[in-house]
């Protein structure tokens, strides 16, 4: 791939000089994404993240669809892409200022191929809105995460929640990768009948 930056290795260390976490960063900013791969002491790689920035046009962001699918093949771990498509996946996924399918085809095409799915998400159905008034008001669900089967096997019952938009006109969006436990005490009995 053009323009991409050769992987920065990053590495973190607990008190005793133990390695904890090792982390391999490439980028091609140019296409819109930033991927980082994860590892545990083992080196055993836990999880591939993509992020992802859609550019404002059709045609700069076919570059970016079509470097994913370059990318999908040489992923065979948990992947999780995220971030700012900048397009709907769905006619539905959008309010006001209406859309064609022409807009959303190589996004959803690129989808398909990658055997995406939408992460089950918590909040506004909405994350980005241009913030005009009355009949001039747009919102769509430009930001999401989707991820491949293997992610979904592994970390399926996860969900993304998408919180109120602070700095910026998209609402922020985070995944807890741990799911509290509950400390209910289920109490079992055994009567002997």
């Amino acid at each position: 791939m053009q323009n991409q930056q050769q992987p920065l290795q990053q590495s973190g260390t607990n008190e005793k000089g133990k390695q904890k976490l090792e982390i391999a960063i490439a980028d091609n900013t140019q296409a819109g994404w930033i991927m980082c791969e994860q590892k545990d002491p083992l080196q055993v790689i836990v999880c591939m993240l993509t992020v992802v920035y859609g550019f404002n046009t059709v045609d700069q962001r076919k570059i970016l669809w079509s470097q994913l699918e370059q990318l999908a093949p040489k992923i065979k771990i948990h992947w999780l892409i995220c971030g700012d498509f900048n397009v709907v996946l769905t006619l539905q996924d959008r309010q006001g200022n209406p859309i064609t399918i022409a807009e959303l085809k190589n996004f959803l095409e690129c989808y398909n191929n990658l055997l995406l799915t939408e992460i089950h998400w918590k909040g506004n159905c909405y994350t980005w809105t241009n913030n005009q008034r009355g009949d001039d008001r747009v919102w769509r669900k430009l930001d999401m995460a989707t991820a491949n089967d293997e992610w979904m096997m592994q970390y399926g019952h996860l969900n993304v929640t998408y919180g109120e938009p602070v700095i910026s006109d998209h609402n922020p969006m985070l995944i807890p990768l741990r799911v509290p436990r509950s400390n209910i005490k289920v109490l079992f009995r055994f009567f002997n009948i």
